[in-house]
């Protein structure tokens, strides 16, 4: 019994963390995409209602939409709601469906382990600056290693709770999302 509850407790502990992560990412995202819909219109209407185009507007959408996309990655990681093929999976035997979603897991850490150290490596050695908007592309570049990383907390989240509701009755838990 007490090794039941304190599996319970890890599992609830994992996914408070997941869930902070996620309002977190997910409050930046939807301040990003409001401010891009934003300039967007503003410079929409500005080019062709006022024939007079601002300059910035094209390139800062195109910065914070990199931003709002590598952010929401580990939502839909902690929701498990990216693309899948699961017509195969499904015609699996159980034991053999799990020993897949573990190794197409891995797969999945290895490249954002991948993506981390690459963009971060893209990102540090940058020496440009945006085109009409004088920043340095380290800030934009940045997008790719934060989200990959916050991605691969979730993921490792998510395989933690899994493993833990593997040796007991609290599927419920991770299945609540």
């Amino acid at each position: 019994m007490e090794h039941r509850s304190r599996r319970v407790w890890f599992i609830e502990f994992f996914d408070r963390i997941g869930y902070v992560i996620e309002m977190s990412t997910g409050s930046l995202c939807v301040l990003f995409f409001a401010a891009m819909t934003f300039v967007t219109i503003t410079g929409v209407f500005y080019r062709y209602a006022l024939n007079d185009p601002i300059q910035w507007s094209n390139e800062s959408a195109r910065f914070l939409m990199l931003w709002t996309g590598f952010l929401a990655i580990n939502i839909a990681m902690r929701k498990g709601e990216h693309i899948r093929i699961d017509i195969i999976v499904k015609l699996l035997p159980s034991w053999m469906s799990k020993a897949l979603g573990y190794i197409v897991d891995l797969l999945i850490g290895y490249f954002l382990i991948l993506l981390l150290a690459k963009g971060w490596a893209m990102a540090s050695n940058t020496m440009m600056t945006g085109f009409t908007i004088p920043i340095s592309m380290f800030w934009i570049y940045l997008s790719v290693p934060l989200g990959a990383l916050v991605t691969l907390i979730q993921l490792l989240l998510n395989v933690t709770a899994k493993v833990l509701s593997e040796f007991g009755p609290v599927k419920d838990i991770v299945k609540q999302r």
